[in-house]
């Protein structure tokens, strides 16, 4: 793969705040969340060439508003391509529930797993194959395109998936990679590095 992808997650939403499972349901950015995708413009502005950049997102309405956001506050205006296939995991019926709720409903369908196994579990959802065929597909094409650099907005289990294709992780340690919002990850020679994008009010 030949030139640098920037990866990042959306801003907090009011979905994360509160512990809610969000997948393809949306909920706006909080004031932090806000803070977070102006973090990342200025991180950015500083590290892209605006004259050799491709942008590509998820067409959510939390990554939309990250973007703009980003893209504002890097002084950046290149078009974006908003993907699909760059969309949170489906977690059907889940979507907007908390783990309590889970565990209220589906009383055994946790018992001795962590998240990063029963999420793909969720009634109506989307499995972990089909999650990482469609990350695959759009990296793959992200690879190819003939940008020096390319941004990419998206979510923590997409962006996890992504990130341990790139590296070429076994699916056990790229489930439990961290996917942070307070920074983002520059991917190069097959390997991914943390920039932490600090923000004060």
């Amino acid at each position: 793969m030949s030139g640098t992808i920037f990866l990042l997650r959306h801003g907090q939403t009011e979905f994360n705040a509160e512990g809610r499972l969000q997948g393809r349901a949306d909920s706006p950015l909080t004031p932090l969340g806000r803070g977070q995708a102006t973090a990342f413009g200025k991180a950015l502005a500083a590290r892209v060439d605006a004259s050799n950049l491709a942008v590509f997102a998820s067409p959510l309405g939390r990554v939309r508003a990250t973007v703009q956001l980003m893209m504002a506050s890097a002084g950046l205006e290149s078009d974006v391509e908003f993907d699909p296939r760059l969309m949170e995991i489906d977690l059907g019926a889940w979507e907007g529930l908390t783990e309590i709720d889970i565990d209220e409903i589906w009383p055994d369908i946790r018992s001795g797993r962590d998240r990063y196994e029963w999420l793909f579990d969720a009634p109506g959802g989307e499995t972990y194959e089909v999650l990482e065929r469609r990350a695959a597909l759009a990296l793959q094409d992200i690879a190819a395109c003939p940008a020096e650099v390319s941004i990419v907005v998206t979510h923590g289990m997409l962006g996890r998936v992504m990130r341990g294709l790139y590296e070429s992780l076994p699916r056990s340690r790229a489930l439990r990679l961290d996917a942070p919002q307070d920074g983002l990850f520059k991917l190069a020679d097959g390997l991914s590095e943390f920039i932490r994008c600090d923000w004060t009010p």
